[in-house]
């Protein structure tokens, strides 16, 4: 059903394959989380600003079509030891659910940096707060969203930090925690 979706919402040809290797992906993090096998997965040197412009261009034609901003600030050389599939995974999930959430002409600002020996991922959009109704229109439009507490058990099985919080000022605001140095 995913791939049946993605491909009617996308009209080029080249996007078979992409959404393809997304879609698998999905079904192998979500094999492997079933398996509890996460924590054996393959590790590999990731460059984290390259992996947030294969995700961002991923969810083009939805911010074109929504007429929404999308500002990445995160530097170029960010580099950290992980399993790529999983961390793609988990950010499809929550930079797509903030994509979702957001109103037509609305914005979406990702900050990453590095403090101590973590890296911070901070991701603050004015989308609609999380109620029930918003829940549901998301996961009908965006097949493959991991909720709310599944996303939470697997990042803190995975040693990542994860939060999501609705502050004074009425942004949604997403944070994860990266280890730098995980172990091999």
């Amino acid at each position: 059903k995913v791939l049946e979706q993605a491909l009617k919402q996308s009209d080029m040809a080249a996007s078979l394959e992409y959404h393809l290797e997304i879609v698998q992906s999905c079904l192998h993090s979500t094999d492997l989380l079933t398996n509890d096998l996460l924590s054996r997965e393959k590790k590999e040197l990731i460059n984290f600003k390259n992996l947030l412009e294969d995700i961002r261009k991923f969810f083009t034609e939805k911010m074109y079509k929504a007429n929404a901003t999308f500002e990445l600030n995160c530097p170029d050389k960010l580099v950290f030891y992980g399993d790529y599939l999983f961390t793609k995974l988990i950010l499809i999930n929550v930079i797509g659910k903030a994509i979702h959430r957001v109103p037509k002409n609305g914005k979406i600002s990702l900050r990453v940096e590095t403090r101590e020996n973590v890296i911070l991922f901070n991701l603050k959009d004015k989308g609609f707060e999380l109620i029930e109704a918003t829940k549901q229109h998301i996961k009908r439009s965006f097949d493959f969203v991991i909720s709310e507490d599944v996303l939470q058990k697997m990042c803190q099985e995975a040693g990542l930090g994860y939060s999501f919080t609705r502050d004074e000022e009425g942004f949604n605001v997403n944070e994860i925690l990266i280890p730098l140095n995980a172990e091999e």
